[in-house]
């Protein structure tokens, strides 16, 4: 059975006596249609003419341009939106003069102040108050924006809603023949402000009006009174949480006892606060409810939408596909963009794009040249090659290439739809919900087309602006269904609704009644005279206490409040309006959370039953390579870690960076060392080259280093860079070769292998691995050397521990030893960074470096070359093993350090095995 907002009573009776319904709101007007639709025992009937006041103003104002009275049929009236653009605009022309951060949000402030002005019409009756304080900057920067906006119109033939309600009050004050006629039936305004009164008194002039003001009195039997007023209860809960939760209890065994009953949930929340609130209702109402597709509850009814248009996924790629037009892109979007459903060819083309975004992410900066992604998906050979996308991008930008600097509103709402089309947003197929978020989008380029008059011609980027302005402000519409029997309202939207129960939520002294809200471009003094809503506290007292009779009355079945005692630091009491309420105590916490998550039916005593799963998958038997020296190092740090990167492919994408990442950085000084030991490939050639001769090849090198940058990322390396990159080459390498902690410091060697490609086997598994330098010793045995541009390194003593966090020297000896006829004497790490220059490492005796101690006097090791390299081999076969087997437990060698940057504890789950475990050893970690 359909429930039931509103009893139509006289309103029935004036509808089919021909009058026009007036309410102050569409959702008043949904109701009383409603409630006059379920009234008709035919399906088919005349729908009644209910308007909302501001429809009806504007209804007025067209009709009477259509019979060609001036001013109507000279100038037009704008929406809401559209004189919120009219005032961004004249306030940043006027930017010069009165400086400010946020130009739009002041045109919001201004706007509403404008409105408030004309609707208490302190410009006619208090004109001269209002000049008096023009000494006041704010009050004086207002008042001449108002005297622009007049004039803008004026030039436009533009009108404010505000101005068309006086205009029409004063020719109906004037005898002029307006085509208005018929009787009136004004519904629910409780305290209109004058302008509007003034109007009310005038529409007497043509007609009978009828004034009804539901709730304002005590209603006797039959819906038009009643004997008994319902029973007043308040309770006072500890947190926010248990208030909500015990609401949302006493709803849902409402529903199972009175399933016919109409339950109002009606209180001041803040976003946060009614999100959490809406969940958990959700929850309650159906604990087994786990998804909600779409922003609608199924379970109540509600005008609220934490949402805004923008913040959907289809028109946030809308919006990603027109930010094509600027050269310039935030990698992060491009990615984005990369992932959408909602563009041609997102399933057969994802396992290209989702190879594309992680070369994106290894190579690219946080900004990158939408002809940089084009060059890219363009390439036939890559496995990133994407030919339909490709092709979409392509004539796109051969459409926007043609697009002209300046256009009218309507020709960008047009141009838009014909560029997103190029990339067929948004699919074809979607579900209801995002259908009608597709309709709002439409009606947001009916918007855009329709500030023409206003804007004029406009450069793109604004187009763009003012159109994701609509959306941002564009809330998902709910639509009210009658089957649901819950609605949740604030007071301004509950005011004039019936309910058979009532449940004020959050009903503090800090809400009920509201803190004071003055406008700062009107005098303080005469918004409080005048009694202007939010002006002083007083006012806020006395309209609060008409709300709160008005929802008191509202009721036929039973009244509660509530409110939570802290909120964080914040303190709270209850509101003084429950000063007559019978106070309950609240249910113990346990209770109230058990209940509000689970349901009645699940708060049977569980049992939580935990199995450890130690059976291992081993790897099967393949020629592919798995890498190098990273699977043994993370089977080492965490099993885990191993098995997700390395056999589930989970690797976390790489985020980007601002300018250069530190990647490639590390990529351009491999390269530049690279070229520059090809030069100097021995002690003998370094000693024989005069200082110029080692700055000459430094600079050759730190060139070689530039030239990849600029190829890899053009956007960043700019002129002004490219010099500065260049000099932090040129004398980091130079200090490689001179410093006596590095080259200058080394015996006798000779390079006979840079970036060399090895190939192992360990059982069934495949190694290749890339040393990056190695050097033949005097005595004919090897050194291997890897070179590092980050601070961070592990320790010499790190390489002993059972479980080390890095293995790549003890890999790198191991595959050396087995793969090479001479003997291994030194593994080392040439640091090339601005905080260090020189070696670190394990050698064998002092031939390697003259600094570096070898590892059986090395008071840090302490272990003789011998056994140091026999534990290495161990180590590396131990591991080796462990990732063949499928050992894969969850076990971090060093929770501070191991799990810091590691990004899988959403699929380890750490946190919860640490609680778990907690649990287990009776609270003690």
């Amino acid at each position: 059975m359909a429930i039931k907002r509103i009893s139509l009573g006289n309103i029935k009776t004036a509808i089919e006596a021909g009058s026009i319904v007036l309410v102050p709101n569409n959702r008043l007007r949904d109701a009383v249609l409603h409630a006059y639709a379920q009234s008709k025992e035919n399906d088919v009937y005349a729908t009644p003419r209910v308007l909302g006041i501001d429809v009806w103003v504007r209804e007025c104002w067209d009709v009477s341009a259509q019979t060609g009275l001036s001013p109507y049929s000279e100038t037009r009236p704008v929406s809401t939106m559209e004189e919120i653009f009219l005032w961004t605009e004249i306030i940043e022309s006027s930017l010069d003069r009165y400086p400010l951060l946020n130009p739009e949000e002041t045109a919001n402030v201004v706007g509403r102040a404008y409105q408030t002005m004309k609707h208490w019409q302190l410009d006619k009756n208090h004109e001269e108050v209002l000049q008096s304080y023009d000494v006041i900057p704010d009050i004086n920067a207002f008042l001449n924006w108002c005297q622009r906006f007049q004039v803008l119109c004026r030039e436009r033939r533009l009108i404010s809603l505000a101005d068309c309600l006086h205009q029409i009050n004063k020719d109906l004050r004037a005898g002029v023949p307006l085509p208005l006629h018929g009787n009136y039936l004004l519904l629910n305004f409780y305290q209109p402000p004058p302008l509007y009164a003034a109007l009310f008194s005038s529409l007497e002039l043509i007609g009978d009006v009828q004034r009804e003001n539901r709730n304002t009195e005590t209603r006797g039997h039959g819906n038009t009174g009643r004997a008994q007023p319902p029973a007043r209860t308040h309770t006072e809960f500890q947190t926010r949480t248990e208030e909500f939760t015990q609401c949302a209890q006493w709803a849902k065994n409402l529903l199972e006892t009175e399933p016919q009953t109409h339950i109002g949930l009606v209180g001041e929340l803040d976003e946060s606060q009614r999100n959490e609130f809406q969940h958990l209702l959700s929850t309650v109402l159906s604990p087994n409810h786990i998804i909600e597709l779409g922003n609608s509850s199924e379970f109540f009814n509600t005008t609220h939408n934490a949402h805004s248009l923008m913040q959907e996924g289809v028109i946030h790629d809308a919006f990603l596909v027109l930010g094509l037009l600027r050269e310039t892109q935030q990698s992060e979007d491009i990615c984005r963009l990369l992932r959408s459903p909602f563009i041609v060819a997102s399933e057969q083309e994802q396992p290209g794009r989702t190879q594309l975004e992680r070369f994106m992410r290894r190579n690219f900066s946080e900004r990158c040249q939408v002809n940089e992604v084009a060059r890219l998906l363009a390439r036939e050979e890559a496995d990133y090659h994407c030919p339909q996308l490709s092709s979409a991008l392509l004539k796109f930008r051969e459409r926007a290439r043609r697009l002209p600097t300046f256009n009218k509103p309507r020709a960008w709402s047009e141009l838009f739809s014909q560029l997103l089309e190029d990339f067929q947003w948004p699919g074809s197929r979607f579900s209801q919900y995002q259908q009608r978020i597709l309709s709002q989008w439409q009606e947001a380029l009916l918007q855009l087309a329709a500030l023409s008059p206003v804007l004029g011609s406009i450069e793109v980027s604004k187009a763009i602006a003012c159109l994701r302005n609509f959306c941002a402000r564009a809330k998902y519409s709910q639509t009210f269904d009658a089957m649901r029997p819950i609605s949740l309202y604030s007071i301004d939207e509950a005011a004039g609704l019936e309910f058979d129960h009532l449940w004020l939520l959050n009903f503090n002294d800090q809400v009920w009644p509201p803190a004071i809200s003055p406008s700062p471009f009107l005098p303080y003094s005469l918004q409080r005279d005048l009694g202007i809503p939010g002006s002083h506290s007083d006012i806020q007292h006395a309209m609060a206490q008409a709300n709160f009779e008005i929802l008191s009355r509202s009721v036929t079945g039973s009244l509660r409040s509530s409110h939570h005692r802290s909120d964080g630091d914040q303190e709270y009491r209850a509101s003084s309006f429950a000063s007559g309420f019978e106070y309950l105590q609240a249910k113990p916490d346990s209770e109230a959370a058990t209940q509000g998550f689970y349901g009645r039916q699940f708060q049977q005593d569980y049992v939580l039953t935990e199995i450890e799963d130690v059976a291992a998958v081993p790897l099967q038997a393949s020629t592919e390579s798995l890498g190098g020296h990273q699977v043994l190092s993370d089977q080492s740090s965490c099993p885990f870690r191993a098995f997700a990167l390395h056999r589930l492919a989970a690797d976390p994408l790489q985020a980007f960076a601002s300018g250069l990442s530190r990647m490639a950085r590390g990529s351009a000084m491999h390269r530049a060392v690279e070229c520059l030991m090809k030069e100097i490939d021995s002690d003998t050639t370094l000693n024989q080259l005069s200082d110029a001769a080692i700055q000459q090849h430094c600079a050759a090198a730190a060139a070689e280093a530039v030239k990849y940058l600029r190829q890899r990322h053009p956007s960043v390396m700019t002129p002004s860079f490219e010099q500065i990159e260049l000099a932090r080459y040129r004398l980091l390498l130079y200090r490689f070769l001179t410093a006596s902690e590095a080259e200058a410091g080394r015996g006798s060697f000779t390079v006979i292998g840079t970036e060399q490609r090895l190939k192992w086997q360990q059982g069934s598994m495949h190694f290749t691995l890339v040393i990056d330098r190695i050097d033949q010793l005097a005595d004919g045995s090897l050194a291997v050397i890897d070179y590092k541009t980050g601070k961070s390194t592990p320790s010499n003593s790190s390489w002993l521990a059972e479980r080390p966090e890095d293995m790549q020297l003890p890999f790198y000896f191991t595959v050396m030893s087995e793969s090479q006829p001479a003997k291994v004497k030194a593994v080392a790490i040439a640091h090339l960074n601005a905080a260090r220059i020189g070696y670190s490492g394990l050698p064998a005796d002092q031939s390697f470096h003259s600094k570096l101690k070898p590892t059986e006097t090395d008071s840090y090791v302490k272990t003789p070359w011998p056994e140091l390299t026999d534990f290495f081999t161990d180590r590396v076969k131990t591991f080796a093993a462990e990732f063949e087997e499928g050992v894969s437990r969850v076990d971090p060698v060093n929770d501070s350090a191991t799990c810091t940057y590691c990004q899988l504890d959403s699929l380890c789950r750490i946190d919860e095995l640490g609680e778990s475990l907690s649990r287990r050893d009776g609270g003690e970690d």
